[in-house]
Order: structure tokens, then sequence, then C-alpha cells
């Protein structure tokens, strides 16, 4: 089972959502798109959560600014799209359509998305039936 954790990011400028999920069975968690450091931080100090992973729908800097500082500190994987490797900075494992990627129990299937840019990626989380 997944929590999913809404954190605003660029609050009065952009007002974009990060995630912070956590897979209940195993406490594994990860960030997805990390747009900025600080309130994905403070988020994870408050709760006590360490994201082992950094989860990426695509390379545009409102949604990856935040990864480089947040692999430092937590010494987080960076996941996205292969076909974002040379465009996400310090990407670590690279994904394909069809691909499934797993936080603890809680397993994502991965779904090209070409349109927005080339290289989003969906992240489909079939049993929680959560998507991003």
């Amino acid at each position: 089972m997944l929590e999913v954790i809404p954190i605003l990011c660029r609050a009065g400028q952009m007002d974009n959502y990060a995630y912070l999920l956590v897979d209940k069975n195993t406490g594994t968690a990860a960030v997805l798109d990390a747009s900025e450091a600080e309130p994905i931080i403070e988020e994870c100090e408050r709760r006590k959560i360490r994201p082992q992973f950094l989860l990426n729908t695509h390379h545009h800097f409102d949604h990856v600014e935040g990864n480089a500082e947040l692999k430092a500190l937590f010494g987080a994987k960076i996941v996205g799209a292969a076909k974002d490797k040379s465009r996400i900075e310090g990407l670590d494992i690279s994904l394909n359509d069809g691909d499934v990627f797993k936080i603890g129990d809680s397993e994502a299937r991965i779904i090209s998305a070409d349109g927005h840019t080339i290289g989003h990626i969906l992240w489909y989380f079939v049993q929680d039936k959560v998507l991003f």
C-alpha cells in the first residue's frame, strides 16, 4: 500500500507539487518531481523519512531542480526516462516504456507519454490506482 503525501513547491511562483511516496509495508520512500529541495527536506524531517529514490516524470527544471541537493543529502538515486539521460543531471536509473519499478512492495508500471516533452513518462501504481 502506497501513502501519497503532496508537498507544495515554488509557492507563489508556479505552485507546483512534489509527492512524497511511502510504501507502508516496508517504509521505503521516494520523492516524485522534486522541483525544489527546501519544502521536501522540511517534510521529510518532520515525518522522519529518508527517501531512497527521486522519481522524475520529465526533465523540465520545475520538476527536477531539487534533485541534486536531495541526492547529496539523502543519498537517494535519481530515476527517470532513458530518453532524458542527457537532460536529467545525475540520473542513476533509466527506465523505458513498459518497465516496472518498485518502491518497497509498491510497483509502478512506466508508460511513455511523449507529448508535453520527449521523454515524459507516467508512473502508474496499478494496485493503488495512482497515476503520476
